[in-house]
């Protein structure tokens, strides 16, 4: 028996399945292995877009550091679980909408913005205390956004040729971001020392890295992320206005 999920109430619940229903009859041999292969990438875009739809992971983490441990007193072990479920781990909310925009996508084979997957997947780092993780992968999806900003300011009156020579001469993020500054381009004032200067620390020593060092590295990569490799317009839920008859969003959840 498959456990699809629960109910929390009219107005939200917990998916922890899906099912594919065939179109047509599946051979055997080759293509039981080809359509194995489909699914894996299947699921893969749709733990992506779900992820990016949300902003933060959708689902109950496995946590290597946290939640890990069992005493042989239950009342330490029920403060751990409480903590866990209690606070910012809890998976992100999506709507009806947001489900079957992601799954358009996924059904066509699109994929989702890569520095707004390399955010989520930051963003899952510093929720399992991988900080150092965290960090790179936020600086990676701040240098993905924001060569795609400077392509995109360059474009203007730069032919595509001079374009390739000025990405290709800055390569790492620093570089790229002094050239964004020369252009006049909107960079976060701290970015330097909340993201950049933590990334090379990363790289370059190994310096360990804490919660409060990978949230600052998020936060940093994701206004660079928001100003140059935003969701398209359509990815975006049309705004309704609240009825009296609507219910309040469960305690712990976030829309």
């Amino acid at each position: 028996m498959t456990d699809w999920g629960f109910i929390h109430n009219h107005e939200s619940v917990t998916i922890q399945a899906v099912g594919l229903i065939l179109s047509q009859p599946l051979g055997w041999g080759d293509q039981v292995i080809e359509f194995d292969h489909a699914v894996g990438q299947w699921r893969h875009l749709l733990r992506d877009w779900l992820s990016v739809m949300a902003g933060g992971p959708t689902d109950f983490l496995e946590l290597p550091v946290r939640g890990e441990t069992r005493w042989a007193s239950d009342a330490y072990t029920d403060q751990v679980w409480l903590n866990y479920y209690d606070n910012l781990q809890r998976p992100r909310r999506l709507s009806r909408w947001q489900w079957d925009h992601v799954l358009a996508h996924v059904c066509s084979g699109d994929q989702p913005p890569l520095a707004q997957v390399l955010l989520t997947t930051a963003r899952r780092a510093a929720a399992t205390g991988n900080a150092r993780l965290a960090v790179i992968d936020a600086a990676t999806a701040a240098e993905v956004a924001l060569t795609a900003g400077l392509s995109g300011r360059l474009s203007a009156d730069t032919s595509p040729q001079v374009i390739k020579i000025l990405i290709d001469r800055t390569r790492m993020l620093g570089p790229r971001l002094d050239l964004a500054k020369e252009l006049g381009m909107a960079v976060p004032d701290r970015i330097r020392a909340d993201l950049l200067d933590r990334r090379n620390a990363v790289i370059h020593r190994g310096t360990t890295m804490t919660d409060a060092d990978a949230q600052a590295a998020i936060t940093a990569a994701g206004k660079l992320v928001d100003d140059y490799q935003p969701f398209a317009a359509h990815c975006h839920e049309p705004t309704k206005p609240p009825t009296p008859e609507s219910a309040p969003i469960p305690s712990g959840w976030s829309d």
